[in-house]
């Protein structure tokens, strides 16, 4: 009892102690921590099934994906594999959690050669993404089949909202050809398509200058007619 109170007594002694304790208990919690990590590593479903999940969100065969990067980490509370690549124009990063597969969150940069450096950024994550989204993909997929043309080059492709309903806004072009899709995110219906040729507007101007052309033309058969009228 007396070493207790002489303990107290002594405030360097106690701040000593508080100090040790304090470390000693950091250092559980880092190895509580790591330990942790480890055990979600060694249980989950691996690097290999990570990449796999998050191409075929993307549509993209893992063949063909380019510049694969993946590593392993602890993010919102969870753990996850941070899967980044590229392919088809775009570019993607991807949060795969790391027990069941899951998408966690995923960032889309569609990449356009001719309008270089703009780019279109999509971002969804598992927080914000509403209930029976049908995912960009979808609805590229959806607008490629109603206008029946694939290798396609996408300028925008972007959820956006519109009288409070979420639409997914589709432009891409084929052949000279510009198409512009609005897609309801909820359930994929086509609200609204249009396809525009910018050289049918050139075809019309020039169609004009040529029936000019044809008019000027017929003032010739009025000269004829002049000059018969003077030799009479």
């Amino acid at each position: 009892m007396k070493k207790m109170r002489h303990f107290l007594d002594n405030p360097k002694k106690m701040i000593l102690a508080a100090g040790c304790t304090a470390a000693v208990l950091s250092v559980g919690g880092i190895s509580t921590v790591y330990a942790s990590g480890v055990l979600a590593q060694s249980s989950g479903i691996g690097e290999e099934n990570a990449k796999k999940f998050a191409c075929a969100d993307a549509g993209i065969l893992l063949t063909d994906a380019q510049n694969m990067q993946v590593e392993f980490d602890y993010e919102r509370g969870q753990y996850v594999y941070e899967v980044d690549f590229f392919g088809n124009g775009t570019e993607y990063e991807y949060w795969i959690k790391a027990s069941d597969g899951a998408v966690v969150k995923k960032e889309l940069e569609l990449k356009d050669d001719r309008k270089q450096p703009e780019t279109k950024m999509i971002t969804q994550t598992a927080e914000t993404k509403p209930a029976g989204d049908i995912g960009v993909e979808k609805a590229k997929e959806i607008a490629l089949n109603h206008a029946a043309v694939s290798q396609v080059t996408f300028t925008k492709a972007k959820l956006d909202e519109e009288d409070g309903i979420l639409v997914y806004e589709i432009e891409f072009i084929k052949n000279n050809l510009e198409y512009e899709y609005a897609i309801q995110a909820a359930d994929g219906a086509l609200l609204k398509s249009d396809v525009e040729q910018e050289d049918e507007k050139c075809d019309d101007h020039d169609d004009d200058w040529d029936d000019d052309a044809d008019d000027w033309d017929d003032d010739d058969d009025w000269d004829d007619d002049a000059d018969d009228w003077d030799d009479d």
